[in-house]
């Protein structure tokens, strides 16, 4: 999942990312890997919500030092 900052559509900007495909999460997963379909970032807000066809909703907390800013 790629999080991008599109407020300039000319000049979108990466603000957070997450992959894990790692051999214990496909195996928990029944062999399926992430399937992101929607993805939403409030401005101001830590918070990712992320919906995966596989797997359900996830809520990540952005780190780094673009936390909050975007």
């Amino acid at each position: 999942m790629i999080v991008l900052d599109v407020t300039d559509p000319y000049n979108p900007k990466e603000t957070a990312r997450f992959f894990d495909n790692s051999p214990e999460f496909l195996e928990s997963n029944g062999g399926r890997p992430h399937d992101f379909w929607g993805v939403d970032k409030k401005p101001n807000q830590p918070w990712i919500y992320g919906s995966d066809r596989n797997s359900g909703l996830y809520i990540f907390r952005e780190q780094g030092s673009g936390s909050g800013k975007n």
